[in-house]
């Protein structure tokens, strides 16, 4: 397996770069970008056609093109740390996509086209804003861990209990409690 790794480039120097490996090593299957200054990925990415593992770290990066859902060999994605406000449609073309890992960000929901990853085992969502699942969740199959410990859930989505291969569900309360009634006994009391 080939992995490419850059850091600290600016956009243009990782574009050149990209560029320059789409023509000399379009079989690689790894990528693992940690670029500061990028703020968007360019268009010769999607021509890796053979990729299984992409991970972006970008503090700048907001967006996760269309293009994306080219890569159709993808097996993990990880976008980390990046300010992505939204995934596009195209990521339930992803159909071997196994790990989803969008840690640290600023999404508040994800599509209806997520429950097109029928082969997704692990959907981590560290630290992201999340407000709701899409009912679209409960045609995740295979999954098997969901990690939502930071999110700002208002409904936990019924659908859940329909995922028969989950083991392991993280999920955060951020509501505040409700204080007892004076009527009320209280635990232990």
């Amino acid at each position: 397996m080939e992995r490419s790794e850059w850091s600290e480039w600016n956009q243009n120097e990782f574009e050149k770069v990209v560029r320059q490996l789409s023509r000399t090593d379009p079989d690689a299957e790894v990528i693992d970008i940690d670029a500061e200054g990028l703020r968007a990925l360019p268009d010769e990415l999607w021509r890796f056609e053979r990729l299984r593992e992409l991970s972006i770290h970008s503090e700048y990066l907001d967006e996760t093109p269309a293009g994306i859902g080219r890569l159709t060999r993808l097996e993990s994605l990880k976008t980390l740390c990046a300010p992505i406000t939204a995934l596009p449609p195209e990521i339930g073309l992803l159909g071997e996509l196994r790990e989803l890992d969008t840690c640290v960000n600023e999404l508040t929901h994800l599509p209806p086209e997520i429950g097109g990853l029928r082969r997704l085992r692990r959907l981590t969502r560290e630290g992201a804003r999340a407000k709701e699942l899409p009912p679209e969740i409960s045609q995740l199959s295979d999954l098997e861990v969901l990690v939502l410990p930071s999110a700002d859930l208002r409904v936990i989505p019924p659908e859940i209990g329909r995922l028969q291969a989950l083991v392991k569900l993280s999920l955060a309360a951020t509501a505040r409690p409700k204080t007892p009634s004076p009527s009320r006994k209280r635990c232990g009391g």
